[in-house]
């Protein structure tokens, strides 16, 4: 979706529409929309995450220590 927003088509929120509300479905785009917007910029500060993760290849990422200070 971030790389090829393409991919979402109409017939993609058709097939949401047959399990979840316009409403619900709504919620999940703009959840989606600030996620995808919180990671960019993050990405661009180059500061390590608050939490393990899982990184390229699904390797688990473990959180960087604390500079010393």
């Amino acid at each position: 979706m971030q790389a090829d927003p393409r991919v979402i088509t109409k017939e993609w929120y058709d097939r949401l529409l047959e399990h979840y509300s316009e409403a619900e479905v709504m919620e999940l785009a703009i959840f989606v929309a600030v996620n995808l917007g919180f990671h960019a910029v993050f990405s661009t500060l180059e500061f390590p995450p608050a939490w393990d993760h899982v990184g390229p290849g699904g390797k688990h990422v473990e959180r960087a220590p604390a500079p010393a200070g």
